[in-house]
């Protein structure tokens, strides 16, 4: 597979791991914050982490940058996820929430949005 493809691959998985992580998050809120919840945004943050560690180099020098940020934030969340896990051993029904002064990198996550929709020719 040459870089064009290999790197528009990638891509088009970020934006499908971003919008599935958005719908878990919007899920997690929408029912109580619950642990059962929690564990499916963990799931899909999970699987951007591993996509991002193993593809970041063939990106561009700016969606490196990029998939960096992404990748220290999500890498604190999860610490901080499974930390309160370990220490609560919670039940699906149970509220799961902790701090994070660690913000989500937005100006990051739209690099990413703005590289796909070039890719699909939405933006030029």
């Amino acid at each position: 597979m040459d870089k064009v493809n290999h790197v528009t691959d990638v891509v088009n998985e970020v934006h499908k791991l971003m919008d599935a992580s958005l719908t878990a998050y919007k899920n997690y809120l929408a029912n109580g914050k619950t642990y059962k919840y929690a564990k499916q945004l963990r799931k899909v943050n999970t699987a951007t982490i591993e996509l991002l560690a193993d593809k970041k180099n063939t990106l561009s020098a700016e969606l490196f940058s990029a998939a960096n940020l992404l990748l220290e934030h999500l890498h604190i969340w999860r610490n901080k996820w499974d930390e309160l896990e370990n220490n609560n051993k919670p039940k699906l029904q149970d509220e799961f929430v902790f701090q994070n002064n660690h913000t989500f990198p937005k100006k990051a996550a739209a690099l990413f949005e703005e590289e796909y929709q070039k890719l699909k020719g939405l933006v030029h």
